[in-house]
């Protein structure tokens, strides 16, 4: 009663070669291995729209479904870019009158959320968690009020490691700019 839980829909395979492009456009298309702690940090993008995939609102709480790697990140929409999730990633929708993704997001990256949230995936090299399973996820509530402090920290705490992540990423450009000016081949 506090988010709905969606399991993202297949695009067969077939399919989403021939929908994958090697330019940016205002479609993009998100995997697990796109999540990095609390973040979505990187896509791929899509020549078009597929007909059956599952469109990302703002503030989804993304969770891998299957992988070697537990992640989970909050969704943060940009305009006039369309998101697709890839099938193995879960979606929730809170409702945010009672349960705010930020402060959902805190919970799973906690050491308490990530120890119960493991707990729940099955498989020794590649874990997978059932939609059931995570339906039954305990989350610890307070108030909605509580939450949105939480909520509102953690969201400033995220902006914060992508604002870092941009001028590292940007760091090392210059520095592989000069390293090409210096030597030159």
């Amino acid at each position: 009663n506090l988010a709905q839980i969606i399991r993202a829909r297949m695009i067969k395979k077939a399919d989403l070669d021939m929908l994958l492009s090697e330019e940016v456009t205002n479609i993009e298309f998100i995997r697990p291995k796109h999540l990095n702690d609390g973040i979505v940090s990187a896509s791929e993008f899509l020549k078009a729209k597929p007909a059956n995939g599952t469109v990302l609102q703002n503030d989804d709480v993304l969770i891998s479904r299957v992988g070697s790697k537990i992640d989970c990140a909050v969704y943060v929409a940009h305009p006039e870019i369309v998101s697709i999730a890839d099938e193995n990633l879960y979606v929730v929708r809170c409702d945010i009158t009672k349960l705010n993704p930020n402060y959902l997001l805190a919970y799973l990256q906690s050491e308490l959320g990530r120890k119960h949230l493991a707990a729940n995936y099955e498989g020794s090299t590649i874990s997978r968690i059932s939609l059931e399973s995570l339906k039954k996820l305990s989350i610890p509530t307070s108030s909605i009020e509580e939450q949105n402090v939480i909520g509102s920290e953690m969201k400033d705490y995220l902006r914060y490691i992508q604002k870092l992540q941009i001028e590292l990423e940007t760091l090392q450009e210059k520095i592989d700019d000069q390293l090409n000016e210096w030597f030159k081949g």
